[in-house]
C-alpha cells in the first residue's frame, strides 16, 4: 500500500473514532476538523466562535478557513472536516443520521465520505460508509477558486 493511501485510510480511522467518541458521549458534535502533518502527526482542530450553541455552518467554514491557511503555509498535507448531518442513500427520499467527513489531500483528492448511523436501545450502530467526490475547500490551486473571490 503506497504512504499517500495509508494517510488517506490514517486521517479517515482517526476522524471517524473521534465522531463515535463523540456520538457515545453527547449523542451529537459540533463540526470538528483534524490535520495531518508533514511528519505524520494528526492533530484535532476546533473552532471557537463565542457562542454557546454555534451554527454548524459558522463552524465548518471557520475550521475549513483554519485548514486552508495551514494548507496555504505548506504546514499540512490534508485535511478533513467532520459533521453530524442527515443523508439519503441510494435516490431514497428518507434521511439518516451520518457523520460526514470531507477529506482533501495535498495529492489532489478531494472525497466525501458517509457514515451512517443509527441508535438501538442506547448503543450507536455504525452502518456501511460511502463515498463521492467533492469539490476542493482546503487544497485550492488558485486565489479565485476561493470561497468570496471572484
Amino acid at each position: 500500500m503506497s504512504a499517500f493511501r495509508d494517510e488517506i485510510d490514517a486521517l479517515l480511522n482517526e476522524g471517524i473514532r473521534l465522531a463515535t467518541e463523540f456520538l457515545e458521549q453527547n449523542k451529537e458534535f459540533y463540526p470538528f476538523a483534524l490535520r495531518l502533518t508533514h511528519d505524520g502527526g494528526i492533530d484535532l482542530v476546533q473552532a471557537e466562535l463565542g457562542d454557546e450553541q454555534p451554527d454548524s455552518g459558522d463552524l465548518i467554514v471557520a475550521v475549513e478557513e483554519t485548514l486552508r491557511a495551514m494548507a496555504d503555509q505548506g504546514e499540512i498535507i490534508a485535511g478533513v472536516v467532520i459533521s453530524d448531518v442527515f443523508v439519503s442513500q441510494d435516490g431514497s427520499d428518507e434521511s439518516t443520521d451520518a457523520i460526514q467527513l470531507a477529506l482533501e489531500h495535498a495529492q489532489g483528492i478531494s472525497v466525501e465520505c458517509f457514515l451512517p448511523y443509527t441508535w438501538e436501545k442506547e448503543s450507536l450502530k455504525l452502518g456501511e460508509l460511502f463515498s463521492q467526490q467533492a469539490e476542493p475547500a482546503i487544497f485550492l490551486q488558485t486565489e479565485s477558486d476561493r470561497p468570496g473571490i471572484k
